[in-house]
């Protein structure tokens, strides 16, 4: 039988979780079949909100931060576009010093729209509202597509190209819109973050019935403490976030999101000025 007592006791003790949220583990003394059940029952459940209500304070402190870092990110071109704006002056000044100014502007009006954008893309990602169509295509020809539309970044910042492609079609699943995003955004990645190195390169290979996609560089790399946190949303390395660079911190967010829509998955592998790659694999069609 159980006890009137029994059961007041673990009312009480429930009570306190309820009323402070404690978590406390319902503890019992008796013997009784059923009421140690109940008690582990309650305990299960307990422990289960307890992580619920951690991950909900853990995505309320993402969005703060999130919501903080657009703020900072925003204002600061903005900043820039105001203080260009006062120093036009259509009257009294040259018209190439005018220009100069209007082509700073545009500049960084392009860089609010593209962290709009970003934002608006992943969000559309989480949201998970239409699956991705996948179908066969050339992995060779994709990648050496969109290296090419960064052949004038590599020159200027005179940088080595080591291609590694081979000339036969590499086929795998994916989506063209999605694929070139991602190869887009870690050859850029790689640009600007890698570019002291003086190299970048590009390396596609078969491994079993899958496609390996590297894309790498010799620069300063990313320390072991950040590598596991280079894919959350609004991370940058402090001193990337400089003058000389713009975006919305969502590039390597977005480019593992598209990876985890095909199927795909990405990793990282960083030794400081020796050796930073990111690694792309997907299926093979």
């Amino acid at each position: 039988m159980i006890r009137d007592k029994e059961i007041r006791a673990i009312t009480e003790q429930i009570m306190k979780v309820t009323d402070h949220e404690t978590f406390q583990p319902i503890l019992t003394d008796s013997i009784n079949k059923t009421v140690m059940e109940l008690c582990n029952q309650l305990n299960h459940n307990f422990s289960m909100q307890k992580r619920q209500l951690a991950a909900y304070y853990d995505t309320q402190d993402s969005y703060r931060k999130m919501l903080s870092n657009i703020s900072h990110d925003l204002k600061t071109p903005l900043t820039v576009v105001k203080g260009m704006l006062e120093l036009v002056d259509l009257e009294h000044r040259d018209r190439e010093t005018n220009q100069q100014y209007l082509h700073k502007i545009e500049e960084k009006v392009n860089d609010v729209i593209h962290m709009i954008h970003d934002f608006f893309d992943l969000n559309k990602l989480e949201s998970n509202d239409t699956p991705m169509l996948l179908e066969p295509l050339d992995l060779s020809e994709l990648s050496r597509k969109v290296i090419l539309t960064h052949y004038d970044a590599i020159d200027q910042k005179q940088l080595t190209l080591d291609i590694d492609v081979p000339d036969h079609p590499v086929l795998v699943n994916a989506n063209q819109q999605a694929l070139e995003r991602v190869l887009d955004n870690l050859i850029t990645n790689a640009i600007q973050y890698g570019s002291d190195g003086k190299v970048i390169g590009l390396r596609i290979k078969h491994v079993a019935h899958r496609v390996e996609m590297m894309i790498w560089d010799r620069g300063k790399g990313i320390e072991a403490l950040n590598q596991s946190h280079v894919f959350e949303r609004l991370f940058t390395l402090e001193d990337s976030r400089s003058k000389d660079y713009s975006g919305s911190g969502l590039g390597l967010t977005i480019t593992k999101r598209l990876v985890e829509s095909m199927n795909g998955t990405i990793s990282l592998e960083s030794v400081p000025y020796h050796y930073t790659e990111f690694k792309i694999t997907l299926n093979q069609s």
